[in-house]
């Protein structure tokens, strides 16, 4: 017998996602919104205003 065998540890069942256009979305809906970076200015030494 291995030690695994006896792990009072459990997976989580698997989260099923469903993916929605932002278009298609309602008010008042509660969602996560994820996105990805296409451009991104990279920091630079200014003067201020």
């Amino acid at each position: 017998m291995s030690i695994l065998e006896h792990s009072p540890c459990q997976a989580a069942p698997a989260t099923h996602y469903v993916y929605t256009p932002l278009n298609q979305l309602k008010g008042g809906m509660i969602v996560n919104v994820y996105g990805v970076v296409k451009f991104f200015k990279p920091p630079y030494l200014s003067r201020g205003t």
